[in-house]
């Protein structure tokens, strides 16, 4: 997909999530479940934004705040990193490439670790109130091996990178 479809199908998306109060919270929660799965814990802040910061860390005032305004996104900074992300597969990447560099845990898959997965991808689809798929798909291991195996080429690749 060249860059000019990504970002037309990015705000597509978030135009989507403006006008659905659904696949905001669904934004919401995925996003909140994959920060979650990587070791980062929110707080609420005095704007009502949600604030997320990682339970390790190598780079100080390392954080991410969650926005729900404007169909949602999420703002990530860590030392010079300063991004915003409006696609949760996006902030997957991140974060995955966030913990090569010291920030944030890397998940095991643990049946937890693969729910809050599963709840995540759930989410992103639309589909988090379908408690028999999330949980067929915790358990499904060939659709876990998958993506603990992205998990592992992302954080290779972003360790080469260093």
């Amino acid at each position: 997909m060249s860059s000019r479809n990504y970002l037309d199908a990015a705000l597509a998306l978030v135009t989507m999530r403006r006008e659905s109060p659904r696949l905001a919270g669904g934004f919401a929660l995925a996003t909140g479940e994959m920060l979650r799965l990587f070791g980062w814990h929110p707080e609420l802040a005095d704007d009502g934004s949600i604030l997320w910061q990682p339970t390790a860390s190598s780079r100080p005032s390392t954080r991410a705040r969650y926005r729900p305004e404007d169909g949602g996104y999420v703002d990530v900074i860590a030392g010079d990193l300063r991004e915003r992300h409006i696609d949760a597969r996006d902030l997957f990447r991140c974060l995955v490439k966030l913990t090569a560099h010291g920030v944030g845990e890397l998940p095991e898959p643990t049946i937890d670790a693969r729910r809050l997965m599963a709840r995540a991808l759930a989410a992103v689809a639309g589909v988090e109130d379908d408690l028999a798929a999330i949980e067929e798909t915790a358990q499904d291991d060939r659709s876990m091996d998958t993506v603990w195996q992205i998990i592992a080429e992302l954080r290779a690749a972003a360790g080469a990178g260093r």
